[in-house]
């Protein structure tokens, strides 16, 4: 698995979730990642990131 540096302080669960996609062979787009997982100036819900992940093919 490949690290994935965080853009800033509230992009936390969008790195992780793409660090995880990209062990289990899922290509990513950080954009879109938080778009899907409706990150705001607040960071991202563990809600925000199970949907994400829903979107892009994960069983949550």
């Amino acid at each position: 698995m490949s690290f994935e540096q965080q853009r800033d302080t509230m992009d936390c669960g969008v790195s992780c979730l793409i660090m995880t996609a990209g062990y289990y062979g899922k290509s990513t787009d950080r954009d879109r990642l938080r778009l899907l997982s409706d990150l705001s100036k607040d960071g991202v819900s563990l809600l925000g990131i199970s949907k994400a992940a829903e979107k892009i093919g994960f069983k949550t």
